[in-house]
Order: C-alpha cells, then sequence, then structure tokens
C-alpha cells in the first residue's frame, strides 16, 4: 500500500472527544453514501463513497475498494483499502495499546506500534480474527519521507488473534485460542520495524480431569525452545 497526498477535504467532528492524559476517542456513522468523517485533534478521518452492508446497528462495512483521506500532524494521506469496516459507536481512538485498550476495537487506531516514537495506523478492514472478530491493516509511520506504509508483518498477527495486541514496554503481545482447552500467548519483540516472536506459552486443559499443562518456549540463540 502506497499513500500519496490527496487534495484537502472538509471534515467535521460528529462527536466530542473523550480526552485524558494519554488517550481519547471520537464516534461518527456515515451518511448514506458511505461518507464518514470524524476530527480528533489534529487527526481527522475522511472515507470516499462506497457501498455499505450492514453487520450490526452501529456496523457497516465498506463492500469495495475505498480510499481514504488521512490527515496526521497538518499532512494529507490518501490510503487505499479493499474493505473498511465502520463502527459508529467506536470510531476514532488515538492512545496506547495497552492492556487496559487491548479487546476494545475501533475502526481507527492512531497509535505507535513500533515504538520509534512516532504514531503509526490500524484500521479493521476483516473478520479473520478469532471466531470472526476484527481483523486489520497496520500502516507503519516513515520519517523519512513522512508517509504511511503497510506493514503486512503486524497486519498478519491480527488473524487468528483474540482482539488486537497489546504494546507495552517495547514489546508485542497477543493471544489466540484453539477450540475450548487450548490458549496461546505470544510475545514479540519489535527489531528493525519487524516483530519477532520471543516467547510462546501455550495452556492446555485436560477436558477430562480439567488439569491445566503449561508449555514454555522462547527464543534461543536465533530458534524457539522449550524452557522449564
Amino acid at each position: 500500500m502506497t499513500p500519496s497526498v490527496a487534495a484537502p477535504a472538509a471534515t467535521s467532528p460528529r462527536a466530542s472527544a473523550k480526552p485524558d492524559s494519554s488517550r481519547s476517542s471520537a464516534n461518527a456513522a456515515p451518511d448514506k453514501t458511505g461518507v464518514l468523517r470524524v476530527e480528533l485533534g489534529d487527526v481527522g478521518i475522511q472515507t470516499e463513497p462506497c457501498t455499505l452492508s450492514e453487520i450490526s446497528p452501529t456496523v457497516s462495512q465498506c463492500t469495495e475498494e475505498t480510499h481514504l483521506l488521512f490527515t496526521h500532524g497538518g499532512a494529507e494521506h490518501s490510503l487505499l483499502f479493499t474493505s473498511i469496516f465502520l463502527d459508529s459507536a467506536a470510531t476514532l481512538y488515538r492512545g496506547p495499546l495497552d492492556d487496559a485498550y487491548k479487546q476494545n476495537g475501533h475502526s481507527f487506531i492512531v497509535t505507535d506500534v513500533d515504538g520509534d516514537g512516532h504514531e503509526d495506523l490500524i484500521v479493521w478492514t476483516g473478520r479473520e480474527g478469532a471466531y470472526g472478530g476484527p481483523s486489520y491493516d497496520v500502516l507503519l509511520f516513515d520519517p523519512s519521507d513522512r508517509q504511511f506504509y503497510g506493514a503486512p508483518a503486524f497486519s498478519e498477527l491480527t488473524v487468528g488473534a483474540n482482539g488486537l495486541f497489546s504494546v507495552e514496554g517495547g514489546f508485542l503481545k497477543l493471544s489466540s485460542s484453539d477450540g475450548c482447552c487450548t490458549r496461546v500467548f505470544d510475545t514479540y519483540a519489535i527489531e528493525q520495524r519487524e516483530p519477532v516472536l520471543v516467547e510462546r506459552v501455550t495452556e492446555e486443559r485436560d477436558e477430562k480431569t480439567a488439569k491445566l499443562n503449561t508449555r514454555t518456549e522462547r527464543l534461543v540463540d536465533g530458534k524457539m525452545q522449550e524452557v522449564k
């Protein structure tokens, strides 16, 4: 995905932001043509007209290729997506992806994903999370040319996951499930703008005895190895 600068577009807030010391959010609903506009400080989101499919009373999907005009820090970026999910009850969030946020989910998230001190963009684009939950496209900000570029390695982590990953202390954490009795907790370090798996904890509960068995693997000499 290669963003390009687009012409300025009129934007207007649809709801008041809810700021605190570290995070804020704002909500908006698309109009009948599929256009959505929402602002939060120096961040603005506007979608172009698209065909909407209603998923729930608050969620609609742009089912065709759609341009998104993303305004950030006074610069405008035109980004192309094959699908976008618009949630009028959880539209735009700006702040840390800590454990307090992890299970919430928004259509658009502005946060520092890779720990370089620059805000990145996350967009809800699919339903490939666990049990049909949200999956996302992650775009990292490149300070060398001040553009946003798709980061497939980060986006792939949202497929099959129990909600969006969290980012804390320089590490990215997520969980996934397999049926009733298996849960996997992964921890990734971020090296050269890429996630690297450094720990995996697998919990398996015996269906008959309810005993919980835990296996821990860590990255040792470049390979994941089980540790006791």
